[in-house]
């Protein structure tokens, strides 16, 4: 009886051990802005806002203290040494077109600043250059849960040049971690 209480105990501790590991240290809040001419994307312009908690662990591991602005050095570094990294995750971000593929994420023009909260925000452009014919999906996600995504219907917005209206709307079936937003024209 003592073998089958110590056996009980310790599969559950590490079924609990498990979920304490799975969850999500790093909070972003991603805003999308797909810049239209008529039906052709040209681009998508995301802005990440990290949470405060991690931006002051950022911020303070880069070799800054408090303070609400980026030196030079600390810029270089992000965009050289930790933004690149993020390659071979995708960059977290996900955009098809028409149901198809999701593109690779080729971003540039990484842009990096802290807002008068806190909150370190990466702003990067990824190229779309793509005909749309009715659809636009875009979402993100972190497979490995370390990183969880705010993206709301309010998170995306469309630049059109071109009249038109654009419809958004918010697939929940298909992540559990990340709503997919879908643009319609």
């Amino acid at each position: 009886a003592y073998m089958i209480k110590k056996a009980v105990f310790m599969i559950s501790f590490l079924s609990f051990a498990g979920c304490v590991f799975s969850h999500p240290h790093v909070f972003i809040e991603p805003q999308v802005t797909l810049i239209v001419k008529k039906n052709f994307v040209e681009k998508a312009v995301i802005t990440w806002i990290f949470d405060r908690m991690t931006s002051s662990a950022m911020i303070e591991h880069l070799g800054g203290g408090e303070g609400k602005s980026l030196d030079g050095k600390k810029v270089k570094k992000i965009k050289d040494e930790i933004f690149p990294g993020l390659s071979q995750y995708g960059y977290y971000t996900f955009i098809s077109i028409d149901g198809g593929e999701n593109m690779e994420i080729k971003p540039r023009d990484l842009d990096i600043r802290i807002s008068e909260e806190g909150n370190l925000i990466y702003e990067f452009t990824v190229p779309v250059e793509r005909e749309a014919g009715s659809k636009v999906s875009v979402y993100f996600e972190d497979d490995e849960i370390y990183t969880a995504f705010d993206f709301e219907q309010w998170n995306i917005s469309v630049r059109e040049s071109g009249g038109g209206e654009a419809e958004i709307t918010v697939n929940t079936k298909e992540r559990p971690y990340a709503n997919i937003l879908e643009v319609e024209f």
